[in-house]
């Protein structure tokens, strides 16, 4: 998770939408990143978060803490919840 927000924080290196791009290659196939018949490609996710509260996740002034995390019964799904505080 924390890869993902920091790949989030810096999404434009190396390249436009990187880290929405890697946010995708971490994303179960089963998300609905990627399984609903509208889904957006990381360009696309990257200009509707910019206009919505997830903008913050492209920013530099956050820092982000993993306060709990879970495993489903069964082990093949990890629950998380990360908070992030301005800086």
């Amino acid at each position: 998770v924390l890869l993902v927000l920091e790949a989030l924080r810096h999404n434009d290196v190396p390249t436009q939408n990187r880290g929405v791009e890697i946010l995708f290659g971490f994303s179960s196939p089963t998300s609905t990143i990627q399984t609903t018949d509208a889904s957006l490609t990381p360009n696309e996710y990257a200009a509707f978060w910019r206009d919505t509260e997830y903008k913050v996740l492209f920013l530099q002034e956050y820092t982000a803490t993993i306060e709990k995390a879970d495993y489903s019964s069964n082990g093949l799904k990890a629950f998380m919840t990360a908070r992030l505080t301005s800086n």
